[in-house]
């Protein structure tokens, strides 16, 4: 141990006729001095020893806040969406009913278990559908209806979105003459309304409207748009 302190004190002292002390702290010579005695134990200093180049510097956002890295984080999402959503499809729907009771589960109106996943929304859904090239016009039931007939008049919403998505037809006839709006209307499925109103004027097919002014729920949707539109 003395014959360490010597070494030490022998080499301050030579550095020092040279430079000052701070000028000493500010180039680390001392540090240095003290390495190539052996002295320094450079394992011990942490990140003190990590090279600038492979230090990693997190993003951070304008406030200051260190952004979380999503990418990893969105491809698990997606995947347990996936899983979720493959799972409920394996079997091959026969009837508009057991379509819309796999669709059902999948977003949680029947259990609990889709809404545990944020990654199960209608896009990603309709993507799958389409993936496996599932029909959702070629689905009908002794009344001709499809999956959107169905879906539009009870007010599910979340289903029609996603059936717009995989290629629903808006002004498919059933047995009885009547399309999913018209059902929706006469049920009084405002909300319903309002999202197949909208889909019939991003497609251009808002003339065909006039037919089901007089339904309930159409007549609210018409209304509640229009104030909409005129606070925007």
């Amino acid at each position: 141990m003395k014959i360490c302190m010597k070494k030490i004190v022998q080499a301050c002292f030579f550095m020092v006729l040279f430079m000052s002390v701070s000028d000493l702290c500010a180039m680390g010579v001392l540090r240095y001095a003290m390495e190539g005695l052996g002295l320094w134990d450079k394992q011990d200093q942490g990140q003190d020893n990590i090279p600038v180049q492979d230090a990693k510097v997190p993003a951070k956002d304008d406030d200051g806040e260190v952004i979380a890295e999503t990418k990893d984080v969105k491809t698990q999402i997606d995947g347990e969406a996936r899983k979720l959503i493959e799972g409920h499809l394996k079997k091959e729907p026969k009837t508009p009913e057991d379509f819309l009771l796999a669709l059902g589960n999948i977003f949680g109106l029947s259990t609990k278990e889709g809404l545990k996943l944020e990654g199960v929304t209608p896009a990603f859904v309709a993507t799958i559908l389409n993936e496996k090239s599932i029909d959702v016009n070629a689905l009908k039931n002794d009344q001709g209806s499809t999956p959107l007939h169905i879906a539009a008049s009870y007010g599910w919403d979340i289903i029609c979105r996603t059936l717009l998505l995989a290629g629903a037809e808006l002004h498919c006839l059933n047995n009885r003459h009547a399309v999913p709006l018209g059902l929706a209307g006469i049920a009084g499925r405002t909300s319903t309304c309002k999202l197949l109103i909208l889909e019939y004027r991003k497609t251009s097919q808002e003339d065909k409207l006039k037919d089901f002014k007089q339904y309930p729920g159409i007549v609210q949707a018409l209304k509640e748009l229009a104030s909409e539109q005129q606070k925007s």
